[in-house]
Order: structure tokens, then C-alpha cells, then sequence
């Protein structure tokens, strides 16, 4: 059996991801990008490992 994701999860998803990426101090994306990351490198690498 798949558990396909519903739009109740799939809208909670993105409100906790849009948090974390709100929460995320622009100075830390600048950084990333400086070092070479593109902006899908830098959403990879930095922002969904979140703060920690």
C-alpha cells in the first residue's frame, strides 16, 4: 500500500518550510552563495538542515 501525501500534508509542508527559510539570516544564504553554491545548493546544503 503507498501512503500518497494528501493536500492537507502537502500544504503543511510547505508552511513549515517557508518558516525555516524565513528564519534563515539572509547573511548566512550570502555566505553560501560566496562560496560557490548556487541557490538549489545553498536550499540544500544550508536552509532545509535548518539552524543547529
Amino acid at each position: 500500500m503507498h501512503a500518497t501525501p494528501t493536500f492537507g500534508t502537502l500544504a503543511f509542508a510547505v508552511i513549515v518550510l517557508r518558516r525555516l527559510v524565513r528564519a534563515m539570516p539572509a547573511e548566512v544564504e550570502e555566505a553560501a552563495r560566496g562560496d560557490g553554491c548556487g541557490l538549489p545548493g545553498a536550499l540544500w546544503r544550508i536552509v532545509l538542515p535548518g539552524p543547529g
